[in-house]
């Protein structure tokens, strides 16, 4: 009996993780990151959110290829009209990585994602994140991510 329970458990991992490598679902983030974490830098980085969650909800599309073109055609136009209101600021779309923490007693995976990356000033003071493809996740949300096996473990551990 425990050979079988250790050979399904086995194969459950196994077609787990496959299914999981073969629909890799892609994501978007935003970090905006103040000059620092005084008040008036605080102020302008919430300011700058503003803007740009407005300017992803005109660009965001369901489809992850053409909502990322549709970033890249109008970045430098977001970076402009940026600048022009903050002054020392830069826009980038690209791969970044958003190291391995703990937010709201749950894990987020170390991992490289495509990004709309804004830095102000210096970029000093502490980085407001969300994701915003598939769906808007703003990083004051609780993120949760679950391990197929060992919900299967402690279901096998109820019975």
């Amino acid at each position: 009996m425990r050979k079988l329970l250790f050979v399904v458990i086995v194969v459950l991992a196994f077609l787990s993780l496959t299914f999981r490598l073969n629909n890799k679902e892609e994501e978007i983030r935003v970090r905006i990151i103040p000059n620092s974490n005084e008040a008036i830098d605080i102020d302008v980085k919430e300011n700058v959110k503003s803007i740009v969650i407005d300017y992803l909800k005109l660009v965001y599309n369901e489809n992850y290829e053409m909502c990322c073109n549709n970033i890249n055609n109008t970045i430098d136009e977001l970076e402009l009209d940026l600048a022009n209101k903050f002054k020392d600021i830069t826009v980038n779309f690209g791969y970044h990585t958003l190291y391995n923490k703990t937010y709201n007693d749950n894990a987020i995976q170390n991992k490289k994602e495509k990004t709309l990356y804004i830095v102000i000033g210096e970029g000093k003071g502490d980085n407001w994140w969300g994701t915003i493809y598939p769906e808007y996740i703003s990083g004051g949300e609780e993120i949760e991510y679950e391990s197929i096996l060992i919900n299967v473990i402690n279901k096998i551990k109820e019975k």
